[in-house]
């Protein structure tokens, strides 16, 4: 499967959801991401997390409900737990990413 890349540090518009494949993002572990939905319907978001915590403690994925037509912003995601890639997923079209960092060196 070939998630669709989103760039980073700073992703100057919003992308389309690629509701087959999925989409992913860089992590720096400052990356907040900026979610939009325009469809007129609720829609959910699931963002994966690959890493478990301890052995016997494993950490589910999240998942944002958005109501129609609004927009939620969302993070920043740990490397530890999520990883150099941010994976997500929309439920249905509507939906738009964008993936900005918040590090202040950048």
């Amino acid at each position: 499967m070939s998630r669709f890349a989103i760039l980073t540090p700073t992703s100057g518009f919003p992308t389309a959801a690629d509701t087959v494949n999925g989409n992913v993002s860089l992590n720096d572990g400052y990356t907040w991401i900026e979610m939009t939905n325009t469809s007129g319907a609720s829609r959910s978001v699931t963002l994966f997390v690959p890493q478990g915590f301890d052995a016997d403690l494993l950490i589910s994925n999240r998942t944002y409900t958005m109501p129609a037509n609004g927009v939620y912003g969302t993070g920043v995601f740990p490397m530890s737990f999520y990883g150099p890639n941010l994976l997500y997923t929309a439920s249905g079209s509507g939906i738009s990413f964008r993936a900005i960092s918040m590090r202040g060196d950048v």
